[in-house]
């Protein structure tokens, strides 16, 4: 029943795409439209999240000639496998992190915040709190360095949570991507 339903809410969307063109809207109903498409990008990252999840753990994506989750995400989304390896990284971290994943599927967080929070949080569960703040009130440049900071200082390198780590980890997922 539930892929019934999501299905026809997804051919109902595409179905309003096809009839409504942006240049007949006027420019606050278009700021408007944006937002909405936003939410239902949310709603579909947090989807696809955790049901790639769920196909991990149940090792279906074995039947599909993948060599594993990752992979087969990457074909289905057709996506990078770095970046289908990551969301499978986050919904693993999801699983332990409760108001995280709560956040993720109420639409109050994108895919991108919820990753930077979740990877935090694995390491620093003390520090969800004053990232899901900073998430919702903040921009996603500081939503990182918050992230950054509470990584370093729960490794014991409190005197690293100042330098810009943006660098290093940037290559850490384009080698990812290869």
């Amino acid at each position: 029943m539930f892929v019934a339903e999501v299905r026809q809410l997804l051919e109902r969307v595409r179905s309003l795409l096809t009839t409504c063109d942006p240049a007949t809207v006027t420019g606050p109903v278009a700021v408007e439209l944006v937002r909405l498409f936003v939410d239902l990008e949310r709603a579909g990252a947090a989807g696809k999240a955790l049901f790639a999840r769920r196909v991990e753990e149940s090792g279906t994506y074995a039947g599909t000639g993948h060599r594993d989750a990752g992979d087969w995400l990457s074909d289905v989304a057709g996506e990078p496998r770095g970046h289908a390896r990551a969301v499978l990284h986050t919904a693993r971290h999801l699983e332990d992190l409760p108001e995280v994943r709560e956040a993720f599927i109420e639409g109050t967080l994108s895919g991108s915040q919820v990753a930077e929070i979740a990877d935090a949080g694995a390491v620093a569960p003390s520090a969800i709190p004053a990232l899901l703040e900073t998430a919702r009130s903040g921009s996603f440049a500081s939503l990182r360095r918050e992230a950054e900071r509470a990584r370093w200082t729960t490794l014991g390198q409190d005197d690293a949570a100042s330098r810009d780590v943006t660098g290093p980890r940037l290559m850490v997922h384009a080698l990812c991507e290869l």
